[in-house]
């Protein structure tokens, strides 16, 4: 297919920029000042990489990940602790790489009331880093069944403690509440920790016909979420403006503001938003981590760009990245001075092996008397380990306005409340189709 370079409307109803500013006041504003872009957390080769949010100083974090038994779904507080999934543990550590605990945490149950377990395929710790949020899933009855769990970060709680729900993909808004998403009917729910999910929207209440949504995450501020659009090669990112509450309220439905890599078959998924709420970062599968410097602009226009060659699964924290670990320093052939150690003479010295290989070496001799020469000391520098450019390549999921054959739906609260109270697997959920909010 070819790509979308220029801005298309979705539902066929926003046609300018000018009317889109129009619907949502105050939505043009000056430049934003160069803003923290804190740290990315992601999966390389299998293990856990860290990077700058700006994708420089790149390095891993782990060593041990191999593709039989590789690290999953990464993610990370705001203090830094990352917390990830390997085999069927959650494993909690700081930025050095130093494991705190690891956890396996119980079995929990579907839809149906049967226990699901084994590998956490979602694994994310809140922001003040005292909860992680989990899920399992399992395949009965001909379809996929998810259940997610939350237990304390140091140590295993009850699941029962904050109560589990049926849906997949947590995401935190804050430390007490996360976006889940669900099937047919609950694609976006809101989950309070302890109370009942709750519905926020639908492909269907922006789309027809309508496909799956996943992956769902609020931005830091609270006024966008992005959401990944389709499935398989098909999937896409789209941003949207929030309308209403959705920190600690009930917001309605969202306007989709930009779609990145539709119609462009890249397979593309797993977007997060940098602290600023303005660059999103996603997953373009062989390719790495892709960003857009913007993707609140009305235009679209911000080309995406290449940030980390070879990552995937990106979580983005306002944290810092700590300074790099020093490697442990091995000697293997002992160094040694040779020749008679008086003044005067000459003596020979061999630095011996180490490993990492040492950038330089010196050996300062320490009189012990008048007259001779005595303990010798080596002083060894590590190697440098230098930063691999970034590669960019622009047009990779491009951004374009939403495109036509899509009508936008009025929100309509209660309706949604009631049509969408039951879990998403019941079959025969009908929904009345709302008012359209432009004709």
């Amino acid at each position: 297919m070819s790509r979308l370079t220029r801005p298309a409307t979705w539902l066929g109803t926003i046609a300018t920029s000018a009317l889109l500013a129009s619907l949502i006041p105050g939505l043009v504003t000056a430049p934003a000042e160069a803003a923290d872009l804190g740290t990315l957390v992601f999966i390389k080769d299998h293990d856990i990489w860290l990077a700058k949010g700006d994708g420089t100083a790149q390095r891993p974090v782990t060593k041990d990940g191999t593709y039989a038994d590789p690290y999953r779904t990464p993610s990370m507080s705001d203090g830094g602790t990352i917390a990830a999934s390997k085999g069927t543990r959650v494993v909690r550590m700081t930025q050095a790489g130093r494991v705190l605990n690891t956890m396996d945490p119980p079995a929990l149950k579907n839809t149906l009331g049967h226990f699901v377990d084994g590998v956490p395929v979602d694994v994310a710790i809140s922001p003040n880093g005292k909860l992680i949020a989990y899920t399992f899933v399992g395949y009965e009855a001909g379809m996929a069944r998810f259940a997610t769990g939350y237990t304390a970060a140091d140590r295993l709680t009850p699941a029962s403690q904050h109560k589990p729900t049926y849906f997949r993909s947590p995401s935190w808004i804050g430390s007490s509440r996360t976006l889940q998403t669900g099937g047919f009917g609950s694609q976006v729910m809101i989950h309070d920790l302890g109370g009942e999910p709750f519905h926020w929207w639908d492909d269907s209440d922006w789309a027809a016909p309508s496909t799956d949504l996943s992956n769902s995450e609020l931005s830091p501020n609270g006024q966008w979420v992005t959401v990944t659009r389709d499935y398989a090669e098909n999937s896409h990112i789209v941003s949207a403006k929030v309308h209403g509450n959705a920190q600690n309220g009930r917001p309605i439905l969202p306007t989709a503001f930009c779609l990145y890599g539709y119609d462009e078959a890249l397979s593309l998924d797993d977007p997060t938003w940098a602290p600023d709420s303005k660059h999103l970062a996603w997953t373009e599968p062989s390719k790495g981590i892709y960003v857009t410097d913007d993707a609140t602009s009305s235009t679209c226009n911000a080309a995406p760009r290449l940030l980390i060659r070879g990552g995937s699964e990106a979580d983005w924290s306002p944290a810092g990245l700590s300074a790099a670990p020093r490697p442990a320093l091995r000697n293997t052939t002992k160094p040694s001075i040779s020749g008679t150690r008086k003044a005067g003479k000459t003596l020979t010295a061999k630095t011996g092996s180490w490993t990492p290989k040492a950038s330089s070496y010196s050996v300062p001799l320490v009189p012990q008397r008048q007259g001779d020469l005595g303990r010798d000391q080596a002083d060894v520098q590590g190697q440098e380990v230098r930063q691999e450019p970034q590669d960019h390549r622009s047009g990779a999921g491009q951004a374009v306005r939403p495109p036509d054959g899509f009508r936008p739906q009025q929100a309509r609260h209660d309706q949604a409340l009631s049509c969408h109270a039951g879990p998403h697997e019941r079959p025969g959920v009908t929904c009345a189709t709302p008012k359209p909010l432009i004709s």
